[in-house]
């Protein structure tokens, strides 16, 4: 739900992750950067919400989005950060841990 929460708003309102996150203030990056991270995330929701009526894509779409968030919270650990983008790199590798865990509960 997270991931689609965040595509839906990065392809909507742009701007944010881009200045807010990324501390670029550049307007061509709209589209170009968050707009096409935003499908991503949209996507890779879309897989976490079909794990609701079916349950066998549980452990694909846990390690789908935990890698992501993963390499994300890489990403923000070596760039320097605001007060957002720390925000973002730790709740990135929190959520990382979680669907690690999961998917090696559930036997991947």
């Amino acid at each position: 739900m997270r991931l689609f929460i965040a595509g839906a708003r990065q392809t909507a309102r742009p701007r944010f992750t881009t200045e807010d996150i990324f501390a670029l203030k550049d307007p061509a990056a709209y589209p170009v950067v968050v707009r096409e991270v935003g499908f991503g995330n949209l996507a890779m929701g879309a897989l976490g919400l079909l794990t609701l009526p079916f349950a066998s894509f549980l452990v694909p779409s846990a390690i789908v989005a935990g890698l992501y968030y993963g390499l994300a919270g890489l990403g923000h650990a070596f760039r320097q950060r605001n007060a957002e983008g720390q925000i973002a790199m730790i709740s990135d590798f929190l959520v990382f841990a979680l669907f690690a865990v999961f998917a090696g509960l559930r036997g991947f």
